[in-house]
């Protein structure tokens, strides 16, 4: 049992990460490579030099067409420069000798029933996906070993989920698992690979409900397939070489009666699941659901629609029309029953004044149901607690004719918040898939999809390597006890080694940190910067401001009828005399306003900002 920075108690499972000896590194699987013996006197093999590299490199990994390439190369300007190709087609047959990853297969999969074309699966090796990123040498200090307890106090009353390893799977599988290892990659750029492109079949059967079922079957059937390496490691394990080189155990019919007999049970058809024959794999744990689709979505699709049929379209487009202004919220003057292409922001807003609505017409127990909220950030028992309420009152929603379905969910089971949401894997599936698509000539896809990964993911590798080659120069060993320089100059080695790899694989747009530029402006010199501060530090949070706003120097009166806020000149008066009070250095909000709505102000007119930075 220990501690981390912010007092928080962490329980470890006991004898979790074990090493079981020494392994390749990075660079050691580079030296490996068939031409490393020609990388001996050029290490850009098969390029000339460093300059050759790196134009190679923009030009690969520029997600330009063939044509694009050739016409570049075509150039007066690009002929005057001492480069090894001037073709793109020589130039994508030298990148074909880089370093590679996983390679892609390719395997017909057959059906039981006919399609219009053959369906191919193009997939690489799960564990040789895992154990590249397993073995990168940017994840060194991102990974985490050992599943563990995160408590807030000694007493070990208050449980915290914050990521994969502090959820209740992890300690089970590694409970069932006896000495084994589970490595769990933070999020991070990169930190993803394509393990396949799964197949769109047309089956040609004259049923379209047996159609649906047999998509989901050949769903299943694939999965089966990539996943069988996954399912071998997890019943005799897998030796894998982690960043440091240490060795790692890792474990990964009658159509019309079967229809409604699939009904009556709500399953989908699929007689053998992909998860049948793999060890600890349990879908209600590992497939978690996501916040727009199943909170927002559920919400629009099922709560409002008993809503509505509580109270009747006309009387809940009334209510939600005579709702007042308020700034920063949506105003739905015409109601809601009509909206088109609603957006995840629409369905918080509608959710944001739905108890309201149906407070005074609904019945007690359907308000009590709605108003339970989804989801808490404090402890997984008042979420119980929530569910339970509306468990409680949901018989004043069936006895009424107005449920459309229910749904549970867990977070336990998955500890990372980040778990609930699919904005990683849709920014992944546009650097994977829709960036490729753009750059081809719009026949046979997949198989060009995967000839651009795997050479993009050539250039990455090679980069990496020459990267970290050519960091510093090597330190010649000497016998004995190393000095108080040496120890220096190999920290600043590991550290330019770290800083190379943040470069490369890092991502490009960095957060600014307001807190360091807020006190960096504070302590400027008089007349160096602009006063006033438009960056500055309130407490806990630092505000940041446009240097120009978007309305100058407007009247009190006028901001007061753009935005609807009748009471603002007596708003300001408060905020004035709050101010003006040393001995009151705090505001409370929604309480009733002291001043006049009249009442003159020592200014008359405002600057207006849209947007404001918080961190």
């Amino acid at each position: 049992m220990r501690a981390d920075l912010q007092g928080h108690v962490i329980v470890v499972f006991n004898n979790a990460a074990k090493i079981y000896g020494i392994g390749e590194t990075f660079l050691t699987r580079f030296d490996m490579d068939p031409y490393s013996h020609l990388q001996q006197d050029n290490i850009f093999y098969p390029f000339a030099d460093l300059t050759n590299w790196r134009m190679a490199n923009f030009l690969l990994t520029s997600k330009s067409s063939m044509s694009a390439l050739d016409k570049l190369l075509s150039l007066s300007a690009a002929k005057k420069m001492p480069l090894s190709f001037w073709t793109a087609k020589e130039l994508c047959s030298w990148a074909e000798i880089l370093l590679s990853g996983p390679h892609w297969n390719s395997r017909i999969v057959p059906t039981t029933h006919p399609t219009k074309k053959h369906v191919v699966l193009y997939f690489r090796d799960a564990l040789d996906c895992i154990e590249l990123l397993f073995n990168h040498p940017f994840f060194a200090d991102k990974m985490d070993y050992t599943p563990f307890h995160l408590f807030t106090m000694a007493k070990r009353i208050v449980r915290l989920f914050t990521e994969w390893m502090s959820s209740e799977s992890t300690w089970e599988m590694q409970t069932k698992q006896i000495s084994r290892t589970f490595a769990a990659v933070k999020g991070s750029s990169h930190a993803f690979l394509l393990l396949t492109l799964m197949p769109i079949a047309q089956f040609t059967h004259p049923e379209s409900r047996m159609c649906s079922v047999l998509d989901a079957r050949l769903f299943h059937q694939c999965l089966n397939i990539i996943l069988q390496p996954l399912k071998e490691a997890a019943c005799i394990g897998k030796m894998m070489s982690n960043p440091i080189r240490n060795l790692c155990y890792c474990f990964t019919l009658d159509v019309n009666r079967y229809f409604a007999a699939c009904e009556v049970l709500r399953l989908s058809g699929v007689s053998h699941p992909f998860w049948r024959d793999w060890p600890l794999a349990e879908p209600p744990r590992f497939i978690s659901p996501e916040g727009l689709h199943h909170w927002y979505r559920e919400f629009w699709d099922h709560d409002v629609r008993w809503c509505i049929e509580a109270l009747g379209s006309a009387e809940i487009n009334f209510w939600f029309s005579i709702l007042p202004h308020i700034t920063g919220l949506c105003h739905f003057s015409k109601g809601i029953t009509k909206l088109k292409q609603v957006r995840g922001r629409t369905k918080r807003e509608v959710q944001r004044y739905i108890v309201i609505v149906i407070a005074s017409a609904a019945d007690p127990g359907v308000v009590i149901a709605i108003h339970a909220p989804a989801i808490t950030s404090v402890t997984c028992d008042q979420i119980q607690a929530t569910l339970q309420a509306f468990h409680d009152h949901k018989a004043a929603i069936i006895e009424g004719g107005l449920h459309w379905g229910q749904q549970m969910s867990s977070i336990e089971q998955v500890g990372s918040l980040l778990q609930w949401s699919a904005d990683t894997t849709e920014h992944a599936h546009i650097e994977v898939i829709k960036d490729p698509a753009s750059m081809m000539n719009n026949q046979n896809y997949d198989a060009q999809i995967c000839r651009s990964l795997n050479q993009y993911q050539k250039c990455q590798l090679f980069d990496t390597a020459i990267a970290l080659h050519t960091a510093h120069e090597p330190v010649d060993s000497q016998e004995g006890e190393l000095d108080h320089d040496d120890i220096e100059d190999d920290e600043r080695a590991d550290e330019e080694e770290g800083n190379i790899l943040e470069d490369i694989w890092a991502p490009k747009c960095q957060q600014a940190d307001l807190f360091k530029i807020a006190t960096r402006l504070s302590a400027a010199p008089a007349n160096s910067v602009p006063r006033l501060l438009h960056t500055f530090i309130a407490r806990s949070t630092a505000i940041c401001l446009n240097y120009k706003p978007l309305l100058h120097r407007v009247h009190i009166d006028t901001v007061a009828e753009m935005f609807k806020l009748p009471d603002l000149r007596a708003a300001l008066e408060d905020y004035v005399n709050l101010e003006d009070n040393i001995t009151q250095n705090f505001h409370t909000f929604g309480h009733q306003r002291q001043s006049s709505p009249d009442v003159q102000l020592p200014f008359r007119e405002l600057d207006v900002w849209y947007k404001v930075h918080l961190q």
